[in-house]
């Protein structure tokens, strides 16, 4: 992929193409195909396959994503997925 940050031991590792994508933490955005999303804190969006414009931010925020969410806003929310449009913080606020 281009224009990516990757910042910690597996960050955007497995990832098939993505752009435009900030992973910062072991193993964020690990599976990430997709473009435009943030993800900050260990494991954080880490199940994130095919979802788009995702911000996730603390330990495993947005981990229990189906993948293919986007648009969602998860601070210290492991989330549930698939989520569209959804803001979560930390164990079950829902806004969307």
């Amino acid at each position: 992929g281009s224009s990516n940050v990757a910042v910690g031991r597996w960050a955007l590792a497995v990832s098939l193409s993505p752009q435009q994508n900030v992973a910062v933490g072991h193993t964020a955005l690990f599976r990430a195909a997709a473009s435009r999303n943030v993800a900050i804190g260990h494991e954080a969006g880490s199940s994130i396959t095919t979802g788009t414009d995702n911000i996730m931010i603390g330990h495993r925020a947005g981990f229990d994503t189906s993948g293919s969410g986007s648009n969602n806003i998860y601070i210290g929310s492991n989330g549930f997925g698939p989520d569209v449009n959804t803001i979560r913080v930390g164990n079950s606020t829902h806004v969307g």
